[in-house]
């Protein structure tokens, strides 16, 4: 054999194990030697809001609301004089926006005025009422929910 030939075999025989992957850990586990992903549970669904300090449903007399309404107000502007009262009218949801509609006009005609007008017989400013309408799929009347901030 040849200096050149020795020279070519040895150079060769290194570019071809140079091209050949070499057996290791991660030929069998791809993952080997790697930092675990740690598993993170996704997030608690959100607790429900807080029940509202008063729910009149529609079509309940204004004697049964009235009193407990009035305590409830008088107590909120002891602890706080600057207190907001947030009514919100709640209307099961219905097929049409228009009858939607309709229907929130109507149950604030029919008793959010009056609410509103038994908080501010009790003490309250008319500023610091809220008025608000919204649809819900969980009620089945017409209601009106009583809030304090």
């Amino acid at each position: 054999m040849t200096r050149y030939s020795k020279t070519f075999i040895v150079v060769s025989s290194l570019l071809a194990l140079n091209a050949c992957k070499l057996v290791d850990q991660r030929t069998f586990n791809p993952s080997a030697g790697r930092r675990p992903v740690p598993y993170v549970p996704p997030a608690p669904p959100a607790p429900p809001p807080p029940a509202p300090p008063i729910e009149i449903v529609q079509g309940t007399p204004g004697e049964q609301w009235a009193k407990p309404l009035t305590t409830l107000v008088k107590d909120a502007l002891k602890r706080k004089p600057d207190a907001m009262f947030l009514v919100t009218i709640v209307t099961p949801i219905s097929e049409a926006p228009a009858t939607q509609q309709e229907a929130m006009q109507k149950t604030i005609q029919e008793n959010g005025q009056d609410v509103a007008q038994a908080i501010i017989k009790a003490g309250a400013r008319p500023e610091q009422i809220l008025m608000s309408a919204k649809a819900d799929g969980s009620v089945q009347k017409n209601v009106v929910q009583v809030n304090i901030k």
